[in-house]
């Protein structure tokens, strides 16, 4: 089966159980999970399915949704936002595409500073291009949650 087979075959069961993926053929692998869903990876596809973990947790599917929809108005957020093939909004699943993680916090970082260099610049008209771990400081690291300054404004 081909991933796009498989996509319009999740889109027309609408798997809502681990059980239901299963009994459609589709073979899982747990890969993570947190407070409010367990996180399965589809095996032979690119894909993963977020299950709630119980009832609320479905307003945490509700609000990831929400969410996507209100920035995927705003064309130049697209391709930072996850790409979605199903959501049952009563169970709250989703089945989206299957990204990586970053090799280190050095990278994740430096990701992070393009993107709030580029959306600074969106915002303001200023360019910001030089953002990344060593050109971020604080005042006070002590501080639970420590104030970031950015200490080198020149590219």
């Amino acid at each position: 089966m081909i991933l796009r087979t498989a996509i319009k075959y999740i889109q027309k069961a609408k798997p809502r159980t681990i059980e239901d993926f299963e009994s459609l053929g589709f073979r899982l692998k747990r890969i993570g999970g947190g407070v409010f869903r367990e996180v399965y990876r589809i095996k032979s596809f690119p894909l993963v399915v977020k299950f709630p973990c119980d009832e609320p947790s479905d307003r945490h599917s509700r609000a990831e949704m929400r969410k996507i929809k209100k920035l995927s108005e705003f064309p130049f957020l697209r391709k930072y936002l996850p790409r979605v093939y199903y959501y049952d909004p009563k169970s709250g699943v989703i089945v989206m595409e299957l990204y990586s993680r970053f090799s280190d916090n050095v990278d994740a970082a430096d990701a992070l500073g393009r993107l709030a260099g580029m959306l600074i610049h969106r915002l303001t008209g200023v360019p910001m291009k030089d953002i990344h771990t060593d050109n971020i400081l604080t005042p006070d690291p002590r501080r639970r949650s420590p104030r970031l300054v950015f200490c080198d404004l020149g590219y």
